[in-house]
């Protein structure tokens, strides 16, 4: 008898969460783990009415009480985990299983992805790499944008291939909306459009003007579900930025060592602030 995936794939849920929850339990919540220190503090800022805002010297040394305002991590997912403390008196546990549902999600959602295109065991598969994945694992105990990002930009991906199936102008805009959703959890993920631009302008039938329309459907939803964090940046920081202000940061915290003649390495916290340090001793100029 053939197996039933219907069943596996419930059964790949039943397991991912119980792991998730015993990695709860082994994992209590605590405020210096992984980008907690991040989302946290910028979740409750919102709730105490201090806007978007986060002062974390590690990577802007030169932040005050007046200088705070902050684009170092995508809105949605703080929004999300502010809503949570709101609803729960600000309970870091319950913010947790926000991350622990993101989790289950993927994995549900890369199972129908997967079949879209593979076997029903090739998904299954492909299921229960994820629910074991350490990484994703090591994930939930903290909080952070990666798996809520994930989550919907796995939920885009369906969309696009419903989407180039039913060839219509509405469908595209529904990939748009999720991808926009996606991009504000990691921005790193707006590069999509283009190729998905691409897709939906090949992937529509009825001549060239059709393929405008689902190439434009695509990309006008994704740049306005952004757009509301591209103009709030273009007014606190006074420049056209539709990612995160860590972009510099990680540039010059990965490439400075391009011209010391050292092997390439990874380049951790410790040697990231004998660095910065060395940075604005030699460059008294620069404001943050």
């Amino acid at each position: 008898m053939a197996p039933s995936y219907s069943r596996g794939i419930i059964g790949v849920l039943v397991a991912a969460l119980l792991i998730g929850m015993v990695r709860l339990w082994q994992v209590p919540p605590e405020f210096h783990k992984g980008q907690t220190d991040n989302y946290w503090p910028m979740a409750q800022g919102l709730l105490d009415g201090k806007g978007f805002s986060l002062c974390y010297p590690l990577y802007f040394p030169l932040c005050s009480g007046q200088n705070n305002a902050s684009a170092m991590r995508e809105p949605l997912p703080v929004v999300l985990f502010a809503g949570v403390a709101a609803i729960t008196g600000r309970s870091l546990q319950a913010a947790l299983v926000l991350q622990l549902i993101a989790h289950l999600a993927i994995v549900l959602l890369l199972y129908r992805w997967v079949r879209s295109f593979a076997s029903e065991r090739w998904a299954l598969i492909a299921a229960t790499v994820w629910a074991l994945y350490p990484p994703s694992l090591q994930t939930v105990p903290q909080l952070s944008g990666d798996l809520i990002g994930t989550a919907l930009f796995l939920a885009a991906a369906i969309a696009t291939q419903r989407a180039r199936d039913k060839g219509r102008a509405d469908a595209w805009a529904v990939a748009g909306v999720l991808l926009g959703l996606a991009v504000l959890c990691r921005s790193v993920l707006i590069i999509t459009v283009l190729p998905w631009a691409v897709l939906a302008w090949r992937s529509a039938t009825g001549g060239q003007r059709r393929s405008r329309l689902a190439a434009a459907a695509l990309v006008g939803c994704m740049a306005l579900i952004v757009s509301p964090w591209v103009v709030r940046n273009a007014v606190v920081f006074h420049r056209f930025w539709p990612g995160t202000s860590m972009n510099g940061y990680n540039l010059f915290r990965n490439n400075y060592q391009v011209r010391d003649g050292q092997p390439p390495h990874y380049v951790a916290a410790i040697e990231a602030q004998e660095m910065m340090n060395a940075l604005l001793a030699r460059r008294i100029d620069l404001r943050g």
